[in-house]
């Protein structure tokens, strides 16, 4: 199996530890060292190597489509030899600038948030480097080396990767990743495993890397069908293929006729081998198919949402798995509260991040939030609604921030808030809030969370420590008085 890296993602400075020696070329030799073979990349990649020797004229380092391209686009070229440095150089990131390699500086493209003027936006997918050292007597050496180039995906806002040939999608949801951003690849290939007698494969096999990454959220894959193709969803189902057990695996897969498609959630990408493909089998029993549901706008009431949590938690719910926050009911020692949610920090610098209501509900309708809490000082957390595709703070306990393009903003700030381990009230109006900021008043989702804004388009867990927690009683969403 091929190891692969993800390496270089845009608006990248480095720090290197290069060797100064110079070995004495006593041939034309050349070779690509940065980045490595195989690595997923995206933005401005520095390409760094050596092209020297003996009757050295020039070197041209070029890319092309694909492992064996038809066609070649320049990327540099110079008549200066350059030599051969140290080990690959370590890579540190650095939202201010940019590197160039010694060989040259390759533009795949950004567009997943604003970075430059763009005037490449390479799809994602398998490309080769060439890198060319020409010499007297019309010598020419080349080296090649494969990459892919994938997709940034932002914690921030999430995102999506769409195959080449259209017909495989990955979405992953806002505040679904570990860290600010990953790079993933979405991508058709001719061979990924051995075929069965007893599956029927339709279409191609997809590949989804890097192996390995968890996500805290589910994200979805989905695989189109053409419009004019017969599909009988009841016998077409998703399968992976298990490199341990050597065979396909179906897994759970849903029909979304609204979009004429299948789809799959996922929590992460498999440690070894992700592949993918729509099939029958002949043995196996499918999984359920359904359309996906959409939560229904509530019918009209003076009281939206009411949570006392005497007989459960409601809608509240984790929203980041390990490193979200953890939610428990307990009576509490004011023999007046009785029971209440208890909020817990599960890991040190997670994300504490809990869902309140994912119904929608209209703030200029329901404006009205208020409830009890218990909250020790020092603890960081606030509130967050989303509209669109946006979302919106109000400050309860967590410092000011300064929201570098995160897909955030602040709306307002929870007057008279006592951190002090102890019960007390607070209520807001979300409308009047919201509307500084937008004219789409149809909420979506609430939280409550510890997010921090790191840098440009980063959104990063925050820094509760482990094990703190507070308290939520009477939770309330209702019409303005």
């Amino acid at each position: 199996m091929k190891i692969k890296s993800v390496v270089l993602i845009v608006i990248t400075a480095f720090s290197w530890s290069i060797g100064t020696g110079v070995a004495m070329a006593q041939e034309l030799r050349c070779k690509i060292t940065v980045p490595a073979v195989y690595s997923i990349v995206r933005g401005d990649v520095p390409v760094y190597g050596f092209a020297e020797g003996e009757g050295f004229k020039e070197y041209k380092l070029e890319y092309g489509a694909g492992e064996d391209p038809a066609e070649w686009v320049l990327i540099n070229q110079g008549k200066e030899p350059q030599p051969e440095t140290g080990s690959i150089p370590k890579i540190n990131f650095n939202q201010v600038k940019t590197i160039p390699g010694n060989l040259g500086l390759w533009d795949t493209g950004l567009t997943e948030y604003k970075y430059k003027e763009q005037k490449v936006d390479l799809t994602p997918g398998v490309y080769t480097l060439r890198l060319t050292a020409s010499g007297q007597k019309d010598k020419t050496i080349e080296d090649r080396i494969i990459v892919e180039v994938g997709r940034v995906l932002l914690n921030a806002s999430g995102g999506k990767i769409e195959s080449t040939d259209k017909k495989a999608l990955f979405v992953l949801p806002e505040h679904a990743l570990y860290q600010a951003s990953e790079l993933i690849c979405l991508k058709p290939i001719k061979t990924a495993a051995k075929n069965s007698d007893d599956l029927k494969m339709i279409g191609k096999i997809y590949e989804l890397t890097p192996p390995g990454m968890k996500f805290t959220r589910n994200a979805s894959l989905s695989f189109f069908c053409d419009k004019e193709e017969a599909i009988d969803s009841k016998q077409i189902q998703i399968f992976t293929f298990d490199p341990e057990k050597g065979s396909w695996q179906g897994v759970d897969t849903f029909w979304n006729e609204r979009s004429n498609c299948f789809e799959t959630f996922l929590n992460g990408i498999p440690d070894k081998f992700a592949v993918y493909v729509l099939g029958i089998s002949q043995t196996s029993s499918n999984a359920p198919k359904e359309e996906i549901a959409v939560a229904p706008i509530p019918a009209d009431s003076k009281i939206f949402c009411q949570d006392s949590f005497e007989t459960g938690p409601g809608q509240w719910q984790n929203k980041n798995r390990e490193i979200g926050a953890a939610l428990s009911l307990e009576r509490s020692n004011d023999s007046e509260k009785g029971q209440s949610l208890k909020i817990t920090t599960q890991v040190k610098n997670g994300s504490n991040a809990c869902i309140i209501t994912n119904q929608a509900f209209n703030a200029g309708k329901y404006p009205l939030v208020s409830f009890d809490y218990k909250i020790p000082a020092g603890l960081k957390t606030n509130f967050q609604v989303k509209t669109g595709s946006a979302w919106h703070e109000i400050i309860f306990t967590d410092d000011e921030k300064t929201y570098w393009d995160i897909n955030m903003d602040r709306v307002g700030k929870i007057d008279g808030i006592i951190a002090n381990d102890q019960w007390h009230h607070a209520e807001f109006n979300l409308y009047e809030m919201l509307k500084t900021k937008t004219k789409d008043f149809l909420v979506t989702e609430m939280t409550m969370a510890d997010w921090d804004s790191t840098g440009f388009a980063k959104l990063e867990n925050g820094h509760n420590p482990i094990g703190v927690y507070y308290y939520i009683d009477n939770f309330i969403i209702k019409e303005g008085e």
